[in-house]
């Protein structure tokens, strides 16, 4: 989506052709968001992708994604956390 591609079969993520170090937890959240873009996912959804039945505290998403966010600054989208919706939106400018 826009300056950002995933190779799942090499678990590699680049933004502008270049690679960028996420952990495997990061590559799945971000999938995750990339596979309902331009739908919005609801947290307990994302929740449930990623942990299955594991009791996973809603806030546990604001971190990961808060550790995502720097990694993927040059991404030309960004990602938006509204109550209980997380979804990608273009950046403006």
């Amino acid at each position: 989506l826009g300056n950002l591609r995933i190779d799942v079969q090499s678990l590699r993520t680049t933004i502008n052709n270049t690679a960028i170090d996420l952990t495997l937890l990061e590559m799945r959240l971000l999938g995750i968001l990339l596979r309902s873009f331009p739908q919005a996912i609801s947290r307990g959804e994302v929740i449930r992708k990623i942990w299955g039945d594991e009791l996973v505290k809603p806030g546990t998403i604001n971190t990961h994604i808060a550790n995502l966010r720097p990694k993927i600054e040059k991404w030309n989208h960004g990602i938006k956390i509204r109550e209980d919706l997380i979804l990608i939106q273009p950046k403006d400018g």
